[in-house]
């Protein structure tokens, strides 16, 4: 099935990042263990999903009515808590030795950053990704698309001898929902300040 990558926009972000090659005898395996490890429902997923849509839609009110604002800033703090209530985090310790960021491009269909990792194209990776400022990791199975030389390897944060660019094959919707949202949240930030951030 091809998928419309057209359909989700791509910012330059910065998150911490695991990202480990699937040889084929694991393959099989690693997809099990993934859509076994979430227990939400699709009921869930679109629940929470449409009451974001819904909140969003209040976007003028929020600029005109400062008072119905703040509460839907406050509902949009519940629907954080509750979204980290159904999909309980990895233990931090599991990704204790990340204490840096990495700067990547990513979208709600895929990512490319640079790495020191020679990757092929149709290798399949385990991605472990974390959207800061929130602490929750995301899973993601990927595919290897496109694997060039990283000339221009000296930029902050640009650091590896190799840029990847990866397809999400595996991702639970209400990730990609997470992901659509904080994407959506950076272009409003940047707009905001005229900058991406930096660490």
């Amino acid at each position: 099935m091809s998928i419309d990558r057209r359909r989700y926009f791509r910012i330059e972000d910065w998150v911490y990042l695991e990202a480990r090659r699937l040889e084929p005898a694991e393959l099989n395996l690693a997809i099990e263990k993934f859509h076994s490890g979430h227990r939400h429902s699709a009921e869930s997923v679109r629940g929470m999903a449409d009451l974001e849509r819904q909140l969003d839609d209040f976007s003028v009110i929020r600029l005109k009515i400062p008072e119905v604002a703040r509460q839907l800033e406050n509902l949009q703090t519940q629907i954080d808590q509750l979204r980290q209530a159904l999909i309980p985090g990895e233990e931090e310790s599991q990704h204790a030795a990340l204490d840096e960021p990495r700067k990547v491009n990513i979208s709600a269909q895929g990512i490319s950053f640079t790495t020191d990792e020679l990757f092929k194209p149709v290798d399949t990776v385990e991605l472990s990704l974390k959207l800061t400022p929130s602490s929750q990791w995301i899973p993601i199975i990927a595919t290897v698309v496109v694997v060039d030389d990283n000339e221009d390897n000296e930029n902050e944060g640009e650091l590896g001898f190799y840029r990847v660019s990866l397809d999400f094959q595996h991702i639970h919707e209400l990730d990609r929902e997470i992901m659509i949202k904080h994407i959506h949240d950076r272009q409003i930030e940047t707009l905001g300040t005229g900058r991406t951030r930096s660490f």
